[in-house]
């Protein structure tokens, strides 16, 4: 009984995880649509996408699972196609994110500036979010 435990507390876990993901996205978006955002937000969006593929593939390995999560819900649904929509449109939103973030010399990422006053943060606009927001409904779309 114990190995369904774990099992039941693995799917728990991504389908909460997932939960998790879609609302950050939906707020993420609708802040982006409110007006310049801080990359602080784009550099969590990215962090947060790999936290997450990361823990799903972890997941994924595990024995048996896919057959659980089909009896969990039941016919019909195809659990493989559903998790690898999820998982390429994670994917996609962090490839997105690297489009979007200037690179400088040796792939660093231009974000923020130093000065002896202070650390400027890179804002971004509404319409230089555009891209990511449509990959964002992409990943909001791929999971119910």
């Amino acid at each position: 009984m114990a190995f369904l435990a774990s099992l039941r507390d693995a799917y728990t876990d991504v389908t909460s995880r997932a939960k998790r993901l879609k609302k950050f996205a939906e707020d993420s978006k609708a802040q982006m649509l409110a007006g310049p955002v801080s990359a602080n937000l784009i550099k969590q969006i990215l962090e947060i996408c790999i936290q997450t593929k990361a823990a799903n593939q972890a997941t994924a390995v595990l024995p048996n699972i896919v057959t659980y999560a089909e009896v969990q819900e039941g016919a019909g649904y195809d659990v493989s196609a559903a998790w690898t929509a999820m998982n390429s449109a994670i994917d996609g939103v962090g490839a997105q994110v690297l489009s979007d973030v200037p690179t400088g010399t040796g792939s660093f990422r231009l974000v923020e500036t130093w000065t002896a006053s202070g650390v400027v943060v890179r804002t971004f606009t509404t319409a230089q979010t555009a891209n990511l927001r449509n990959t964002l409904d992409t990943l909001i779309a791929s999971i119910d």
